[in-house]
């Protein structure tokens, strides 16, 4: 169990266009090595199940999500409802500042595996967090991430 942070700037872009690239989840892997390959079937207006397939480490990890869409607030919920993991739910946010705007990506995960927790946690939200950089500088040449936080959690801080 785990959770993972990720804040970037991008200087000169505007944010409903940095947002409406984000949202474009079948268009990354043109931008992106590691992305397989993505599917994106609309549900309504605002609501979308995706399936993904990545490469991870030395193998493929495989998931469908549902992503819900906020265009106001510039906010892309996930939730993860199949997949190779137990959990992987989050949020994808964009803040407009006066240099362009600021990309927010956070993240709950959980391998499922409880016995190894603690030694498998950290290396997967370490590659986690590598493959959203990389998403992100695929996506955004001049991106500059300003923050990167990994936690990962014992069961009773779960709780």
């Amino acid at each position: 169990m785990g959770q993972l942070k990720i804040q970037a700037s991008l200087s000169g872009l505007n944010s409903n266009d940095v947002y409406k690239k984000i949202g474009n989840f079948k268009n990354y892997n043109k931008y992106v090595d590691i992305v397989r390959s993505i599917s994106v079937e609309n549900i309504d207006q605002n609501t979308s199940i995706s399936s993904w397939e990545i490469e991870f480490e030395n193998g493929i990890l495989r998931w469908k999500e549902r992503d819900v869409f906020e265009d106001k607030d510039k906010v892309i919920f996930f939730e993860m409802i199949e997949g190779d993991i137990e959990k992987f739910n989050g949020y994808w946010k964009i803040i407009k500042n006066k240099s362009g705007c600021q990309i927010l990506f956070f993240a709950d995960y959980d391998l499922g595996i409880n016995m190894l927790n603690d030694i498998l946690d950290p290396i997967a939200g370490n590659l986690l967090l590598d493959t959203i950089k990389s998403i992100l500088i695929g996506l955004f040449e001049n991106i500059h991430i300003t923050v990167e936080e990994l936690k990962t959690l014992s069961v009773e801080e779960e709780c």
